[in-house]
């Protein structure tokens, strides 16, 4: 009448893992190997490290070819700054739109004149980028007060 039963015995499981959890998911799995001594099953023989094997040998290999000498460096031509070129080409074309004075600086007008002639020297038409590039070559608008009626640029050294 007393069959052994597979697995653990009820009363050593906790009574949370008979029940289903309310996620729905499965019970608890417990790792511990429940196996009776009355088992038959074999024991599982822990595995033994692999041995190392020994190191690999190359075989003799002929030098080949000698190695190319390093060619000297060469400066490449320096070659302009587009911006700088573009803009160059801008003061000469267009003086009644933006101006460069003896002092360095770069004196528009009429900003919105200015938005109106940078599509043919620039890859852009808004007047804030070409102020962008302006201000990365160092060119910082002066305030207001010293040209009420102008946007003047000036290169701050340094």
């Amino acid at each position: 009448d007393d069959v052994p039963m597979a697995g653990p015995p009820a009363d050593d499981r906790g009574p949370s893992d008979d029940a289903p959890r309310r996620s729905g998911r499965k019970p608890k799995r417990s790792y511990t190997n429940w196996a009776d001594k009355d088992d038959a099953s074999p024991a599982v023989a822990p595995k033994k490290p692999a041995a190392k094997k020994p190191a690999r040998r190359r075989a003799a290999v002929s030098p080949g070819p000698a190695p190319k000498p390093k060619r000297k460096y060469k400066p490449r031509p320096e070659k302009p700054i587009p911006f700088l070129v573009k803009l160059v080409q801008l003061i000469r074309d267009e003086p009644d739109v933006i101006s460069w004075t003896r002092e360095g600086t770069i004196v528009i007008p009429d900003p919105a004149k200015l938005e109106s002639k940078l599509p043919s020297y620039f890859r852009h038409q808004h007047y804030s980028s070409f102020q962008r590039q302006l201000n990365t070559f160092g060119f910082n608008k002066q305030h207001k007060s010293a040209s009420p009626l102008n946007s003047v640029y000036v290169r701050v050294k340094g």
